[in-house]
């Protein structure tokens, strides 16, 4: 019981662990903030329209509704949010592939080990990621220090094609989009 009750504690701990979060220094927000987008990562045109049409979506829709401040699309300036993406993949087939033994070896597992009156029983899977790296930051205006903090965007979907991956990784992105802005808007 007292392993029990550390275990909790411990996990308790771990899981309340959250991600730096952007903090404008000056005294007010200011009433325009642009977003910068930078292509680090060689995304080929196709796939960087995505991003920047996710971005652009999510400043009309944001425009829309009565905030604390307005949002464009910027080149770095003064009052800007910058979002540096530095890496971006896709699911591939072989990843695909290798997915799909995996999860059929994690499945097959557990029926090996009842048939075999096995005293453990357990199961795994494997289901591929969408993954784009990104680093966040604001300018010098709103943040002296400029910190430069890491974010792994991720979506699921590994096991669809191409385009419904960049579907669901722009639908990914859209989100960060929003908590980006919210933690900016809910500056203390």
């Amino acid at each position: 019981m007292k392993n029990f009750f550390k275990l909790l504690i411990l996990t308790t701990v771990i899981s309340s662990c959250v991600t730096q979060k952007l903090n404008i220094t000056n005294q007010r927000i200011p009433k325009e903030i642009g977003i910068h987008l930078v292509n680090n990562a060689n995304i080929q045109s196709d796939d960087w329209n995505y991003f920047t049409s996710a971005t652009d979506s999510f400043i009309n829709s944001y425009n829309l509704a009565d905030k604390k401040f307005k949002l464009y699309t910027s080149v770095i300036d003064t009052n800007s949010v910058n979002i540096n993406i530095v890496q971006n993949s896709y699911v591939t087939k072989e990843k695909q592939i290798r997915g799909a033994l995996v999860t059929a070896a994690g499945i097959l597992t557990p029926i090996i080990l009842i048939a075999g009156h096995a005293p453990i029983i357990f199961a795994f899977w494997y289901a591929p990621r969408n993954n784009t790296l990104v680093y966040k930051s604001l300018s010098s205006n709103l943040d002296p220090t400029t910190t430069t903090i890491p974010v792994m965007i991720q979506s699921s979907h590994g096991f669809k094609d191409y385009n419904k991956q960049k579907e669901r990784q722009k639908k990914a992105y859209s989100k960060f989009l929003t908590n980006l802005i919210e933690e900016i808007e809910t500056k203390k």
